[in-house]
C-alpha cells in the first residue's frame, strides 16, 4: 500500500530531555539503559505532537538498535531529535538521536526504531490513520 519516506531534508522534531541524577552510574556518566527511556520519552512526545489519538491507536516497538557515538555526562544537556525514516502500512520507523542541546551535531547515541501501530483496544496491527499521516505530511515528516 503506501510506503512514504521522510524526505532528507526534514528537519528533526526537537524534545528536550531532563537528565536526573539516577541516570547516570558511580562516574557521572549516562548509564546506556537510560537512554532508551529517554528515547521512549523522546517517540511519545514525537507522535503526541502530531495528534497521535492515544485511544485509538498507539505504536508499539517491534525492534530497536542503538549505535553509541560518545558518553554524555549529568552536566551534558539534552535533547531528543525525532524524525520518521519510513512509513508502511502498519508499521513506521524512526530515527531517534540523542544529542547536546546546545550543539545538535555533537550525538551520543542514535536509535533506529521499527514500531508496529496497533488498536488501542484490540492490540492487532492496523493501518496507521490517515488523520496522523495527514498531520506528518503537513509538517514535512513525510512525502
Amino acid at each position: 500500500m503506501s510506503d512514504n519516506t521522510y524526505p532528507k531534508e526534514a528537519p528533526f522534531v526537537v524534545v528536550p530531555i531532563q537528565v536526573r541524577l539516577s541516570d547516570t552510574d558511580m562516574f557521572r556518566h549516562i548509564n546506556n539503559v537510560s537512554y532508551l527511556a529517554f528515547t521512549e520519552s523522546v517517540r511519545m512526545e514525537y507522535f503526541l505532537k502530531f495528534g497521535v489519538n492515544l485511544r485509538k491507536e498507539m505504536c508499539i516497538n517491534r525492534s530497536i538498535s542503538v549505535d553509541y557515538q560518545k558518553a554524555a555526562t549529568l552536566l551534558d544537556p539534552l535533547v531528543g531529535l525525532a524524525r520518521i525514516t519510513r512509513m508502511g502500512n502498519t508499521s513506521i520507523e524512526m530515527e531517534v538521536q540523542i544529542a547536546n542541546a546546545l550543539d545538535h551535531s555533537l550525538v551520543y547515541a542514535i536509535f533506529h526504531i521499527v514500531q508496529i501501530n496497533v488498536c488501542a483496544k484490540t492490540g492487532k496491527p492496523t493501518p496507521v490513520s490517515e488523520e496522523l499521516r495527514a498531520s506528518l505530511k503537513d509538517a514535512g515528516q513525510i512525502s
